[in-house]
């Protein structure tokens, strides 16, 4: 086999192996995956009631879940006093953003890091 076939037989595969990667990328579905997460809860719930603690927590999740819906995006799982949701778009998780810190009442009455 002479220099000219195998370089012709790389180029072949070089082709092969960018199409297939392009097939990939167009069907390959991108995700925000994002954390959102009660700041203090834990002393909250050492120094309240165990049904005053229940009810903000609610209350929390609640209001994320409701933006999160409105939003295009899925609440995933909660895990204690954290919520992890997903967003197919960029676009989506701006806007759940935007809802989120418009709300008054949420940043006053809960304090929280997003991740």
């Amino acid at each position: 086999m002479n220099i000219d076939t195998l370089v012709q037989k790389y180029m072949q595969k070089e082709e092969e192996i960018a199409t297939i990667a392009s097939q990939i990328n167009a069907s390959a579905k991108r995700t925000a995956i994002m954390f959102i997460d009660l700041i203090g809860s834990t002393s909250l719930k050492e120094t309240s009631r165990q049904d005053n603690w229940l009810i903000y927590i609610y209350r929390f999740i609640s209001i994320i879940s409701q933006y999160v819906i409105q939003s295009k995006g899925v609440l995933i799982k909660r895990i204690g006093d954290e919520v992890m949701v997903s967003f197919e778009r960029a676009e989506d998780v701006e806007v759940f953003l935007q809802k989120l810190y418009a709300d008054k009442q949420v940043t006053k009455d809960f304090h929280f890091k997003i991740g």
